[in-house]
């Protein structure tokens, strides 16, 4: 966790976001199976535990909390963000190369034609936030899995961090977060809240 510790940013005015960080600041947390305290307890998590947003209901966040992608409810105020704003984390060291990936026009585009996600965004923590773009939505689920697996490979070698990676896909159109694949909160498909 002391590695984790150096990458926890002061509140400030960030706006959370599905992908988003946050670090228990309460021993014996509780987290439950619903947004509410009439709802049971479902597990609990200690201080310094970290657990991903994947979606948020008033001031109750539904987190992921391991790789197999399960989810529980806790209230906001029990926990620290960690994740940046876009524009406040610190570069991956390979960044600038990774995101020529992504340019239609670039010969070493790796995705080649056509260009399924854009606008690649660096949310610190080893996240990456893209757009879907040429049908990646509409994809059959195999088609779109091959190429989710692949992103996340790229975006692992190239975030070099040493945490665990994670990417959201977003609408473009809607501004909606629809997919968050982790390799450490696992995947989830979400009909996301817009920014």
């Amino acid at each position: 966790m002391a590695a984790l510790a150096l990458l926890t940013l002061p509140m400030g005015s960030a706006v959370a976001a599905p992908g988003d960080f946050w670090e228990v600041q309460q021993y014996s947390t509780n987290l439950r199976s619903g947004p509410g305290t009439d709802h049971g307890v479902y597990t609990q998590r200690g201080r310094g535990d970290v657990v991903m947003e994947v979606y948020r209901e008033g001031d109750w966040l539904q987190v992921a909390i391991d790789s197999d992608g399960r989810t529980a409810w806790v209230h906001e105020r029990l926990l620290e963000q960690i994740t940046a704003e876009p524009g406040e984390a610190a570069p991956a060291p390979n960044f600038d190369n990774f995101a020529s990936l992504f340019d239609p026009q670039d010969p070493d585009n790796q995705f080649g034609v056509p260009v399924y996600f854009r606008e690649p965004v660096h949310l610190e923590y080893g996240v990456l936030r893209v757009d879907a773009h040429d049908g990646f939505l509409e994809l059959d689920p195999d088609t779109r899995e091959s190429h989710l697996r692949s992103l996340l490979r790229l975006w692992s070698t190239a975030d070099n961090s040493g945490v665990p990676v994670t990417i959201i896909v977003r609408d473009p159109d809607t501004r909606e977060h629809r997919y968050i694949r982790s390799d450490l909160r696992g995947d989830h498909v979400i009909g996301g809240s817009s920014e």
